[in-house]
C-alpha cells in the first residue's frame, strides 16, 4: 500500500488497515507478554511495594485494552448475527408430563 493511498483514507479505513488480522495477532502476542513480563517484575522485585494502586490501575487498564482489541479482531461488538431464512415454519409439539411418566413406567 502506498503512502498517498493511506492519506486518501478515512480515519476508520486506516484503523481497519492498522489492525489487519497478522497486525492484531502480532499486536495481542506482544501486548499479552509485556503485560506479563510487568506483572512478574513488579511481583518479584521492591518495585510493586511502591505506589501498588496506581501500578494495578495501569496494569488493568492495559488488559481491557488488550481485551477490547481481542473483541474486535474476532468481531464479537461489531457485526451482527445472521439469521438464516426459514423457508418453512418452525413446528413444536407439546406433550403432557403424564404422557412421559407412563411411558416410562411400560419400559421398566
Amino acid at each position: 500500500m502506498d503512502v498517498t493511498a493511506l492519506f486518501q483514507m478515512t480515519i476508520w479505513q486506516q484503523f481497519r488497515e492498522l489492525f489487519s488480522s497478522f497486525n492484531l495477532q502480532v499486536f495481542l502476542l506482544i501486548g499479552s507478554g509485556l503485560l506479563a513480563v510487568a506483572l512478574l517484575i513488579l511481583s518479584l522485585t521492591r518495585w510493586g511495594q511502591a505506589r501498588p494502586v496506581w501500578k494495578c490501575v495501569v496494569l488493568s487498564v492495559v488488559a481491557h485494552i488488550l481485551l477490547i482489541v481481542y473483541a474486535y479482531g474476532t468481531h464479537l461488538i461489531f457485526e451482527t448475527p445472521e439469521v438464516a431464512e426459514q423457508k418453512q415454519p418452525t413446528k413444536i409439539n407439546l406433550i403432557d408430563d403424564t404422557e412421559l411418566d407412563e411411558d416410562n413406567e411400560e419400559n421398566q
